[in-house]
């Protein structure tokens, strides 16, 4: 499948520059991506220099890394003022008692911005969870959440923030008997990938 036949609005160099995008904002150097899908620094280089045009295979690879669909790197980029209704934001992989709607959907950006609903008694993470190292803020837009961090827990309100780094061990709970609505903002994206591991926890 080549980027012409694929929508006509594609081609190598759009996605070079999509695959270098995705690369920096994970502040991932050649070598480590490499090391991560089992291709080499050469091919990857060529492919963000628009020499070679990946196979389907290899964007499948390159997607699932970054935690997005391959045919994404087939789409036009999203223009910029895109208006997107609460009733259509995206719904991601979904795990017991939450529901993680995307906010931000172009693939490359260099922040990540999601919105979860915890349903009553829903937990995440523990006195031992973390992922990655990077920056993240919590809002609390509706409802109450128990947020542990560093072992010492808060209990917040609609309004009340926190901001911290994914290296310290951090947990969320809804305690009240309502569902709960929260804001996640994370500098570089934490990705998908990471979000979804150890078993029903989904991080954000």
């Amino acid at each position: 499948m080549s980027a012409s036949a694929a929508d006509g609005q594609s081609s190598p160099q759009a996605m070079g520059d999509m695959l270098r995008r995705l690369r920096t904002a994970r502040r991932l150097s050649l070598r480590d991506l490499g090391e991560a899908v089992g291709l080499s620094v050469g091919y990857l280089s060529k492919i963000e220099r628009s020499l070679v045009e990946p196979s389907v295979p290899v964007l499948r690879r390159l997607a699932a890394e970054f935690g997005i669909e391959w045919i994404d790197f087939y789409q036009a980029p999203a223009e910029m003022g895109q208006l997107v209704r609460k009733a259509d934001r995206p719904l991601m992989v979904p795990a017991t008692g939450q529901r993680h709607y995307a906010i931000t959907r172009t693939p490359g950006s260099d922040v990540e911005i999601g919105v979860v609903e915890y349903e009553p008694g829903a937990t995440v993470g523990d006195d031992r969870y973390t992922h990655g190292d990077v920056h993240e803020i919590l809002l609390i837009l509706d409802g109450e959440l128990e947020f542990t961090l560093a072992g010492v827990t808060h209990l917040m309100a609609a309004g009340d923030s926190i901001e911290f780094r994914s290296s310290v061990p951090h947990a969320v709970r809804n305690a009240s008997e309502r569902t709960a609505e929260a804001l996640w903002v994370s500098n570089p994206p934490a990705g998908t990938a990471t979000r979804h591991r150890g078993g029903d926890a989904t991080e954000t």
